[in-house]
Parts: structure tokens; C-alpha cells; sequence
């Protein structure tokens, strides 16, 4: 019996030899974002909130004009970073003086074996109100197609942003079919509550989602990113909460957008509260 056990523990390890784990928990312990490589090489991510599974494997990368994914087979992991931020941003104007600014923070660079030259960060942070991950292109690598997906571990009830119409939802997650816009936000359970978002979006065009009826996988929907060195993708936006309250109390896609750097003179602002009349 002891050889059998044994025997089943072997084949379990070998089975798994290849894929390769790497987690970010939130500062409280709540949350847990997980980055996983395949033996194939290919990147996925998994989300869970409480120890439940919200988001099952879910593709992360690019695909390139000439039909070529990355990281794929080939590509190795070349260095892990990690790192905690406990700090507060205090804004000119807003509902508190002092907001903080906690999270830790994994930074994962993968490099193609075969290619030295070709190389490609994902750069993950998990706070106590979501997770945010997004791409960091060290070098040129040319035009490229987004690959992430949001795979959603149930078929949840959701509501969508509708631009100037009426917000599309209730609606069950295998009941969408064609492009959604965000937020989205996501009834995962009768405390546990989900919203869609990106942050910081320096350039490229701003984010869509797309699913077919049937699934509960969402994909992002934009134009091929022009990859240049310095790259920098916009954050994607995972914020969780026990209310539909919790997400709009939270401060994190703002954190998320960093402050203007230089020699900028912001003095002559002076924050205040304005309607636009065309809606009136």
C-alpha cells in the first residue's frame, strides 16, 4: 500500500514537473492572484477571493502580426522581483485626505531562449480591494494582439457600462454575446462582488470586452499594441468587495493613475465640483 502511495505521489509530480506558480497575495491575506507557465511555455493567471476560485485559468500575452504567440515555448522565466508598498497618497480633493497606498507587488521578465533580444514583463500588484497586472516591453517587438481573457469560474450575474444608454444587466454571464464595455461589474456570490476596469492607459485605445453566448469567458477586444521599448500596457483591473459599495468606495484605479512627474506648475488649480449642462 505504502509503494502504491508512493507510486501515485511520483506520477502527481511528474504530471506538474513542468508548470511553474507564481502567487501575489493582498496585504490581508484575502486575495490571491496567481501567474502560472505551462510546460508549454504559455501564461495563464487565476483569481481567488477567500480561498474561492472567481477567475479559472485565463490567458495572459500577445500574438503577433505574423501568427506567433509569446511568451510560448522557448521562453524562460528570467528573473522574479518582489515588493511591499506601504504608503498614502494624499489628494487635493476628494471624500478623504489621506489615502492609503498598500499592496505588494510581483514583477515576472521572461525571455525567449532561442532570442535573447526577446523579452516581455508582466508586472502584478494585489491590494486589499483587487488585483491589477499589466505588460512592460523592455525592447521593439512590433506590432502585437492582446491575448488576455477573464474566465470567469461560474456563471455569474454581471452589469455593463452602455456609454450614454441605459447600463446593460442584470444578465448571466453565458447570456452575453458581442462587445461590453466597462465597468463590469460582476455578482459573485451574495457577499462577494467583482468589477472589470483598466488604469493608467498612456496609450492604445481604451478597453472593450467581448464574449460569445454560451461562455463565461471575456476577452479583451482592442487594436494590436504597437510594442516599443519602454512599453507600458494599461493596468487590467480586478477590484473585489463584500458590496456594490465596497467598489465604488474604492480608491484603487486612482492610485493606479500616477500623479503627472516634472517640472509642472499645478498651483493655479482649484479643485471644485462642475455639472455638465448637456446632460441637463
Amino acid at each position: 500500500m505504502r509503494r502504491l502511495c508512493l507510486l501515485f505521489l511520483l506520477i502527481g509530480t511528474y504530471c506538474y514537473a513542468g508548470e511553474k506558480k507564481y502567487t501575489v497575495d493582498s496585504p490581508d491575506g484575502k486575495i490571491q492572484l496567481a501567474i502560472i507557465q505551462t510546460d508549454a511555455g504559455e501564461l495563464t493567471y487565476q483569481l481567488s477571493v477567500k480561498r474561492k476560485q472567481v477567475i479559472d485559468a485565463s490567458a495572459l500575452g500577445f500574438k503577433t502580426e505574423d501568427g506567433l504567440t509569446f511568451p510560448f515555448r522557448g521562453w524562460k522565466m528570467g528573473k522574479v522581483t518582489r515588493n511591499k508598498v506601504n504608503s498614502v497618497w494624499k489628494p487635493l480633493w476628494g471624500k478623504r485626505a489621506v489615502v492609503p497606498d498598500k499592496y505588494n507587488e510581483m514583477k515576472l521578465s521572461f525571455v525567449n531562449e532561442a532570442k535573447s533580444s526577446d523579452a516581455l514583463e508582466v508586472v502584478a500588484r494585489a491590494y486589499n480591494e483587487g488585483v491589477a497586472f499589466r505588460y512592460v516591453s523592455p525592447q521593439d517587438a512590433g506590432s502585437a494582439l492582446e491575448l488576455t481573457t477573464f474566465n470567469f469560474a461560474g456563471d455569474y450575474t454581471a452589469w455593463f457600462y452602455n456609454g450614454e444608454r441605459h447600463n446593460i444587466g442584470p444578465e448571466r454571464l453565458t447570456e452575453t454575446d458581442g462587445e461590453r464595455l466597462p465597468v463590469m461589474t460582476v455578482k459573485a456570490a451574495d457577499d462577494l462582488y467583482l468589477a472589470v476596469h483598466e488604469a493608467c492607459l498612456d496609450e492604445g485605445e481604451p478597453l472593450k470586452l467581448k464574449s460569445e453566448k454560451g461562455q463565461c469567458l471575456f476577452s479583451v477586444s482592442v487594436k494590436p499594441h504597437l510594442l516599443h521599448a519602454g512599453y507600458q500596457s494599461a493596468w487590467r483591473v480586478v477590484l473585489c468587495g463584500n458590496r456594490p459599495g465596497d467598489l465604488v468606495d474604492s480608491h484603487l484605479l486612482e492610485l493606479l493613475n500616477p500623479e503627472p512627474s516634472g517640472d509642472y506648475d499645478f498651483s493655479w488649480v482649484k479643485p471644485g465640483v462642475a455639472l455638465w449642462d448637456w446632460r441637463i
